[in-house]
């Protein structure tokens, strides 16, 4: 009898430890499975740093891809002046010389050398002190019978330089329809002071007065604009005058030169652009009804631009020089 209850505890006692061992290698399972488990983490943890790296990169060309559009506006910067050219300015004249064109530009007109008012008969302003000689006055010693009349049955239409020619060319009393920046893109926007006339418009000075020559000096204001466009102007003017006044002749004045120094800078107010447009006016003439006046031979340096001699701004005439203009003009007038 103790013998079978021996035997049978040593039963339980097997039992227990292989109930022991079976829940210990149970226990033992999942911890050595532990270790893997985290490996696995750990060998995705690597990747998902890596995913932030790629994003660095992608940041990075962003701003790359946000400064290409900006030098591609840099480099089309430079058509935009186009629209609105402006010339390099003499740096002897810098003061004389503001744009006039749309735009654009540096043209020859507003030289404080010529008169600012719409009148050319106006005097407030003389042109630039001539070196060579003691005094530079409007005082018709030079020509004392004015041609003896014969510009007062004339009508000068002109800018700054026809201005000067009215002034100081010794050339009587012509009607002058004359003003610092004048141009055939201007010349029907405002009235002028005209002398017998008062305030009036060219179209009207046209209509009421009687001229038997019409004297043109326009172009040197209309260099910065577009050839074709300033030829198509000179018609409609030269329409305008021939419909009003059918019996006078019409004179184009060739516009005069600049110095070599200002033609040589001046991307705008050059001879090369100035004998461009002389040649399209002077096409415009047929010698009879309309003939062109070129007097850049009489004021030239031999090669091609206005002499020194005869200029202190580069541009415009000394006083002294005006009177050797009009009697070209009178030499050559018809």
């Amino acid at each position: 009898m103790r013998f079978e209850k021996l035997k049978l505890v040593v039963i339980l006692l097997l039992l227990t430890t292989l109930i022991l061992s079976a829940c210990g290698e149970a226990a033992q399972s999942p911890t050595a499975a532990q270790p893997s488990g985290n490996t696995g983490k750990k060998a995705e943890e690597p990747a998902k740093q890596s995913a932030p790296a790629e994003d660095k990169k992608e940041e990075v060309k962003a701003p790359e891809d946000t400064k290409e559009p900006a030098k591609e506006e840099t480099a089309a910067a430079p058509a935009e002046p186009v629209k609105d050219p402006a010339p390099a300015a003499d740096p002897k004249d810098s003061a004389s010389e503001k744009s006039e064109a749309p735009q654009p530009s540096a043209p020859a007109e507003n030289s404080p050398s010529e008169p600012k008012e719409g009148d050319a008969k106006n005097n407030d302003t003389a042109p630039a002190e001539d070196p060579k000689s003691g005094k530079d006055k409007k005082d018709g010693s030079e020509k004392p019978d004015n041609y003896s009349g014969f510009f007062d049955d004339s009508l000068f239409i002109g800018d700054s330089r026809s201005v000067g020619l009215v002034n100081y060319g010794n050339i009587g009393d012509p009607t002058a329809f004359c003003h610092t920046g004048l141009s055939v893109y201007n010349y029907d926007n405002d009235d002028l002071d005209v002398a017998g006339f008062g305030k009036i418009s060219l179209e009207d000075l046209l209509e009421l007065g009687s001229f038997d020559k019409v004297y043109i000096g326009l172009g040197i204001n209309e260099l910065g604009y577009a050839e074709d466009t300033t030829v198509e102007k000179f018609v409609e003017l030269l329409d305008m005058v021939k419909a009003n006044q059918p019996s006078a002749k019409i004179y184009m004045l060739a516009n005069l030169h600049v110095t070599y120094a200002r033609s040589k800078k001046d991307k705008i107010h050059n001879n090369g652009k100035i004998d461009s447009l002389n040649s399209r006016i002077e096409a415009l003439c047929d010698g009879t009804k309309v003939i062109y006046l070129d007097a850049n031979p009489v004021f030239d340096d031999g090669e091609g631009n206005l002499s020194e001699d005869y200029t202190g701004d580069n541009t415009h005439l000394y006083a002294r020089c005006y009177p050797t203009w009009s009697q070209f003009i009178y030499d050559n007038s018809l």
